[in-house]
C-alpha cells in the first residue's frame, strides 16, 4: 500500500512518489535565525500527507489512476469454482467468450451471481525513527455485494446478450495509520531538534546552572489518523454473436462503464512526548514551553517561538472529503473456434477504454489544498486479450487452459504507467468432473504476474505476483435452475524494495535507506444461479 498521493481508495492505479528534496540543516552552534528561516519555508506537513493519502483517489497529489481499475475476471460463480472461463460455452460466455454463446441451447439464458470479496493487505517498514522498528500496517478490503447479471437469447446462428457487472474495484477499506503518514509524523522529532538545536539549549542552561533540563529527550510521538475510501465500476454490456460455419464463430460488443473513487482521510492531534517531564505536547506548544524557561537569553526565545507558529501551521489537522467519477465505452471483439465436437477455442479482445475521473472536493475538505475542484485525471481501463481452449477428455470430465494478456504500457495514467516495465498476464488451468446430471465438481490454478517498478508500489494499491488456487461445483435443481457455488484463494509473493526519500525531511544529517515490504492475500466465495428458458422447439424435442 503505499501511496504517497492515491489512487482510489479502492481499486487503481496511483501516482508516483513523491519526494521532497533534502535540506541543507544547521551545523550545531549556528546562528538560531538561521533555522528560523528553514522553519518558515516548510510546506504544511499535515496537508502534505493526506495530499499523499488520499489513499483511494484516482487524484492523488502528483499523478494518479484508480486504484485497482482492471477489468476483473472473476465475473461470475463459474468463474470462482473454475477459474478458466476464457473458452466457455455457457452464460457466462456473455463475459467470457462472447463467440462461444452459439453454443447454448435456442431459448433464453439468465445467470444471476454474487461475490463476497475480501483482500489483505500489509506493509512493513524499517524507516529508522518509527516508535517500533520495523512496524507493520495492514488494511482490509472487503464487500460482500459484488453481483453480476448475465442474459443470452439463442435462435439459430445468432445469439442476442447483455449483462450488467462490476467492472473493476475492490469494496471498500478503511486505514487507522499507513507508512507514509507515520514517517512523516516521526520525522517531527529530529526535525524539531535540528531546527532549534535542543542539543546545544539544553548544553548552555546546563553550563549557566549546572542543571540539564532534558528538552531534546524527545522519545516518542503519537497522532490520529483515519483514511476510508471505496472505488468501483459498474458496467452494462450488449453484444452480437453469429455463428458463420461449423468451424467459426464471432461477436461484437460494447460496454459502457462508470468509475466512482470516494476518500475520505483526517490527520490530527500530532503530538510529542518528553520522558524527564511526562507529558505530551503539540509539537509547537512543546517549543513554546522551552521558550518560556528563564534560563535562555536572546535570540533563544524569539526563534523558538517563530519556529513554533510555523510547525503550528504544519501539522495543523487536515481532512479530504473527495470524490471521483468518470465514464468509458469498452469495444469488444470475440472469435469461437470448433475444430471438433471434443475441443473449442474461444478468443476475446477488449480495446483500452480512455477514462478521465472528474474530481469533487465536499465542504472545502482537499487536504489543505493539495487537491483542487473540478481536476480532471486520466484513468483508463487497460486494454487485454484472453484465449482460452477446452477438451471433453469423457463424458464426465473436461478441462480447460487460458491466458490473458494486459496491455498496461498502452494506457495513459498520468504517468504512473511509465513505472510499469512489463505488460501484465495470467495463466489458468481447471477442469471439471460430472458425477451425475446434477452434480458436477469443478477445480483450477491460475498465476498472474505483473512487472512494476519499485516506484510504482503504493501504500494502499501495489502489484504482486500471485497464485491462485479455486474450487467448488454446481448443482442442477432441475432441468431448468442451476446453482454455482465457489471459492477462491490468492496468496501473493512478497515484494521489499529500498527507498531513500523522506516524506517530511527533518534527518538530511543522518539520512538512511529504508525498506517497505509488500504482503496481499485475498478470498472469494461466490454463488449464482442460472436459469433456461427453452425455445418452443427445444421444448418439443425435450418432451419427445
Amino acid at each position: 500500500m503505499r501511496l504517497r498521493s492515491t489512487q482510489s481508495a479502492a481499486p487503481a492505479a496511483v501516482p508516483q512518489r513523491a519526494q521532497c528534496a533534502p535540506t541543507a540543516h544547521p551545523v550545531r552552534g549556528q546562528n538560531p535565525t538561521v533555522h528560523e528561516s528553514r522553519a518558515s519555508s516548510t510546506r504544511t506537513l499535515s496537508s502534505w500527507l493526506l495530499g499523499l493519502l488520499g489513499v483511494f483517489a484516482g487524484g492523488e497529489g502528483l499523478h494518479a489512476q484508480t486504484a485497482n481499475l482492471y477489468t476483473i475476471p472473476n465475473q461470475s460463480a463459474h468463474f470462482v469454482r473454475m477459474p478458466s472461463r476464457e473458452s466457455s460455452t455457457e452464460i457466462d460466455a456473455v463475459f467470457h467468450n462472447p463467440a462461444g454463446l452459439v453454443e447454448l441451447e435456442e431459448g433464453f439464458h439468465l445467470s444471476i451471481n454474487n461475490q463476497g470479496l475480501n483482500q489483505l493487505s500489509r506493509v512493513s517498514s524499517d524507516y529508522q525513527h518509527l516508535r517500533e522498528v520495523p512496524t507493520e500496517y495492514e488494511g482490509v478490503a472487503s464487500s460482500l455485494v459484488f453481483p453480476s447479471v448475465f442474459a443470452a437469447w439463442r435462435k439459430g446462428r445468432i445469439a442476442i446478450s447483455g449483462g450488467l457487472m462490476m467492472v473493476g474495484g475492490s469494496g471498500g477499506a478503511t486505514y487507522t495509520n499507513l507508512p507514509e503518514a507515520d514517517a512523516g509524523i516521526a520525522d517531527a522529532i529530529p526535525l524539531m531538534k535540528s531546527l532549534v538545536a535542543l542539543g546545544n539549549i539544553d548544553a548552555l542552561i546546563e553550563s549557566a546552572t549546572g542543571n540539564n533540563p532534558g528538552y531534546a529527550r524527545l522519545t516518542d510521538y503519537r497522532f490520529d489518523f483515519v483514511s476510508e475510501g471505496v472505488g468501483f465500476s459498474p458496467g452494462a454490456q450488449l453484444g452480437l454473436s453469429y455463428q458463420a460455419s461449423k468451424l467459426f464463430s464471432v461477436a461484437f460488443g460494447v460496454r459502457f462503464v462508470q468509475q466512482f473513487v470516494s476518500a475520505t482521510s483526517t490527520l490530527e492531534n500530532v503530538e510529542v512526548y518528553n520522558p524527564n517531564l511526562d507529558a505530551w505536547y503539540h509539537p509547537g506548544d512543546y517549543l513554546r514551553m522551552v521558550a518560556s524557561d528563564p534560563n535562555l537569553m536572546e535570540p533563544f526565545p524569539a526563534v523558538l517561538e517563530a519556529t513554533a507558529g510555523s510547525l503550528d501551521v504544519d501539522l495543523a489537522p487536515a481532512e479530504l472529503d473527495m470524490r471521483q467519477y468518470g465514464i468509458g465505452l469498452t469495444p469488444i471483439i470475440g472469435l469461437g473456434i470448433r475444430p471438433s465436437e471434443r475441443i473449442n477455442v474461444g478468443i476475446r479482445y477488449e480495446h483500452n477504454t480512455p477514462m478521465t475521473l472528474k474530481t469533487t472536493i465536499n465542504d472545502g475538505k482537499d487536504a489543505g489544498g493539495r487537491f483542487v475542484d473540478g481536476t480532471e485525471t486520466r484513468a483508463d481501463l487497460p486494454g487485454f486479450v484472453t484465449i482460452g481452449a477446452g477438451y471433453k477428455l469423457s463424458d464426465r470430465l473436461t478441462a480447460r487452459v487460458g491466458m490473458r494478456y494486459m496491455f498496461d504500457t498502452k494506457t495513459d495514467w498520468e504517468g504512473r504507467d511509465s513505472l510499469i516495465n512489463e505488460n501484465y498476464y495470467e495463466l489458468s488451468i481447471a477442469g471439471h468432473y460430472a458425477f451425475s446430471e446434477k452434480v458436477l465438481v469443478s477445480a483450477g490454478y491460475t498465476y498472474n504476474r505483473p512487472n512494476v517498478d519499485a516506484e510504482y508500489q503504493q501504500e494502499t494499491d501495489f502489484r504482486l505476483p500471485g497464485h491462485t488456487l479455486a474450487g467448488g461445483g454446481a448443482y442442477a435443481i432441475n432441468e431448468r435452475f442451476l446453482v454455482n457455488v465457489g471459492l477462491m484463494m490468492t496468496l501473493f509473493k512478497p515484494e521489499t524494495n529500498a527507498y531513500s526519500d523522506h516524506p517530511f525531511g527533518g534527518n538530511e544529517n543522518n539520512l538512511k535507506d529504508y525498506n517497505l515490504t509488500f504482503e496481499k492475500w485475498a478470498f472469494v466465495g461466490a454463488i449464482g444461479l442460472d436459469w433456461r428458458i427453452p425455445s418452443k422447439r427445444m421444448q418439443r424435442m425435450e418432451a419427445q
